[in-house]
């Protein structure tokens, strides 16, 4: 488990031609290498795992995986303590020298790993650092494995968690409950105006409670797909045959392109390198028929229309103060699309 935060190349490093930079954000209580491949394997790292056999696939692009202080122990304060660690992440982005604010990024995030790219998004285009705007106009797409996005779900998500990691406070971890609903929340009201594209994935098996024989007497679906649901048109979940650990596995090199997680990774990342051509290729990018103003400016006065609705009936003090800032979300969104038709 990492320490401090940093970037671990993969592959394709070196390569100052590249056109994009793939970063895999592992979640709580994980490792930026045990998290993408299986305990037996980890001696071969980073040549047998997934995340350099894509750099191999797709050599135009550079793979590398995000390591940061992710102990369960030390998450107490659980929300304040993803805010930290979106900021230190914002700064090592930043100011890291072998990333060209110029290149795309795009990131391929399990379970918590994904919230926090979405807190990193948020505090980037909040304007409270200096530039970090660059590094939401550099994210192009994202991958989420196992994250919860739902917040009528994220309950249960709160409990499986509780249930993998004895360590955790669960009271704790309720407490920020509404904190991260209201991010999931921001995300979704604020994704046309983040321009990317997502894929997302869920487990369909139960996880042991740990390893060994009594551990499997004990098994959970930690993130089911209800949960890992986004409250967004068009965006699909994809159910993978895996539990909550080893969603995030690639077992074969042999065998790799047959396996769904893999192929559907490679074709995304593909789509996304797509609408950013190699102009030194004479490459003509692909439309992108998601941008449709009418159909989202449609779209957020349904939504607009929907937070209004519940504004008028809604009795809760704390509710209402939250309504109102999506409202006004909503209409500055609003503004900016029929500013751009």
């Amino acid at each position: 488990m990492s320490e401090i935060s940093e970037l671990i190349p993969v592959a394709n490093t070196t390569n100052i031609s590249r056109r994009a930079d793939v970063l895999f954000v592992h979640g709580i209580n994980a490792d930026p290498r045990t998290t993408w491949m299986p305990d037996n394997k980890l001696q071969g790292f980073p040549e047998e795992s997934w995340l350099y056999w894509l750099g191999e696939d797709i050599p135009d692009v550079a793979v590398w995986t995000l390591g940061y202080p992710a102990s369960a122990s030390g998450w107490k304060g659980f929300t304040m303590e993803l805010k930290e660690r979106a900021d230190t992440i914002t700064n090592l982005l930043l100011n890291h020298p072998d990333l060209d604010k110029n290149r795309p990024i795009i990131f391929v995030t399990h379970s918590m790993g994904g919230l926090l790219v979405k807190h990193i998004l948020r505090r980037a285009l909040s304007g409270d650092y200096p530039n970090a705007k660059s590094l939401v106009e550099q994210t192009k797409g994202i991958v989420f494995l196992s994250t919860p996005h739902r917040g009528s779900n994220l309950a249960n998500f709160i409990e499986g968690l509780a249930f993998l990691l004895p360590s955790v406070n669960v009271s704790e971890l309720r407490e920020n409950e509404p904190t991260l609903l209201e991010l999931n929340n921001w995300f979704c009201l604020n994704f046309n105006r983040l321009k990317l594209q997502v894929q997302v994935f869920c487990e369909n098996q139960p996880t042991p409670a740990q390893k060994g024989f009594f551990g499997k007497l004990f098994r959970k679906i930690v993130v089911d797909k209800d949960s890992a649901t986004l409250a967004l048109p068009d965006v699909s979940v994809t159910s993978l045959d895996a539990d909550h650990s080893s969603i995030c596995w690639v077992k074969s090199y042999q065998f790799r392109k047959q396996e769904q997680l893999y192929g559907n990774v490679c074709q995304f990342i593909k789509e996304c390198l797509s609408k950013f051509p190699n102009k030194e290729r004479g490459e003509v990018p692909n439309p992108d028929n998601g941008s449709n103003n009418e159909a989202a400016i449609k779209l957020w006065k349904e939504k607009l229309a929907a937070l209004r609705e519940e504004q008028a009936i809604v009795i809760e003090a704390a509710r209402k103060f939250e309504l109102s800032k999506l409202i006004e979300e909503c209409q500055q969104m609003i503004q900016e699309l029929e500013y751009d038709a």
